[in-house]
């Protein structure tokens, strides 16, 4: 029987981006893919995770004559405790360049 979720439980949120957020440093598939196998491990490893959250944007960059739309999408997972292994595995620890402009913000 699958564990039921309950959002009073959750003490830990990590935000987590998929894509290109800054259109003056666009990211190659490769980056892209890491940026979803993190997702996944954050859904799939123990403590599981659950999107409580979700933020959707986009860029339009013009290069030259042509107009592109860069867009990312930012999961809020949701954990009942931090995983143990964010913290082990430093070099896989996502930061995005919102989180930082963010903190810039703050301060």
């Amino acid at each position: 029987m699958t564990e039921t979720f309950d959002i009073a439980d959750v003490r830990f949120v990590k935000r987590v981006v998929v894509g290109n957020t800054d259109p003056s440093n666009m990211k190659d598939e490769s980056v892209i893919q890491k940026q979803m196998d993190y997702l996944t491990r954050c859904l799939q490893e123990n403590p599981k995770g659950w999107i409580i959250g979700k933020e959707k944007s986009f860029h339009l960059v013009r290069l030259g004559e042509h107009q592109i739309a860069m867009e990312y999408v930012a999961y809020h997972i949701g954990f009942k405790r931090k995983p143990v292994w964010m913290d082990e595995d430093p070099a896989q620890t996502q930061v995005s360049e919102m989180d930082s402009l963010l903190q810039q913000l703050i301060k």
